[in-house]
């Protein structure tokens, strides 16, 4: 594998390496899979008392919370690493921990599913699974804040709030299909894939 760039590429986990670490783990290549994570946090986490991902693809530095690219979809992916491999989750324990912190600290200003708070709902299911119910109290209740009342109907507004959307990314086709995905185990089976 050629990290010659890493500093500077996407490490989401639908949009860059974060989604090429997962398709090796499935194919069995977990070495490779590890060494993918393994460069994320080091090229491209903020550690302190929480951990981050940035970016600087806009000219600066920004911190990214989003299942598309950010704190959501690398916990996701960890965790599901971690639940899968023993050895996986005593090296990684540590940052994912502080990983999980900074994901139960972000606020975004948006709802959608790839780039917004509802991005937060497949890692606070899969730890619900595991009996940890903090995130998935406090996402669930934070999603208020989103959400649009009109009389007996509830709606997502979609990207940056302009206009409501049904749609899968952005509106409130993907949050009913994560609201539905509760009940389910695998922290992947809400993507239509």
């Amino acid at each position: 594998m050629d990290f010659a760039n890493f500093a500077d590429e996407d490490v989401g986990l639908l949009t860059g390496w974060g989604g090429v670490s997962w398709l090796f783990w499935q194919l069995g290549q977990k070495e490779v899979a590890e060494e993918i994570v393994s460069r994320i946090l080091r090229d491209h986490a903020e550690e302190a008392e929480t951990l981050t991902i940035s970016d600087q693809s806009r000219g600066f530095e920004r911190l990214l919370p989003y299942l598309e690219n950010g704190n959501f979809g690398l916990a996701l992916l960890m965790h599901k690493f971690m639940r899968e491999d023993p050895a996986f989750k005593q090296r990684y324990q540590l940052p994912f921990d502080k990983l999980k912190k900074s994901c139960l600290t972000y606020c975004t200003y948006m709802e959608t599913l790839v780039s917004g708070y509802s991005g937060v709902l497949p890692l606070a299911k899969s730890l619900a699974g595991d009996g940890d119910y903090a995130l998935l109290d406090y996402a669930l209740a934070a999603l208020n804040q989103y959400l649009v009342a009109n009389n007996d109907e509830i709606l997502a507004p979609g990207k940056y709030g302009y206009k409501l959307s049904l749609d899968f990314s952005t509106g409130s086709a993907g949050l009913l299909t994560l609201l539905k995905d509760l009940r389910q185990r695998d922290e992947f089976s809400w993507l239509p894939l």
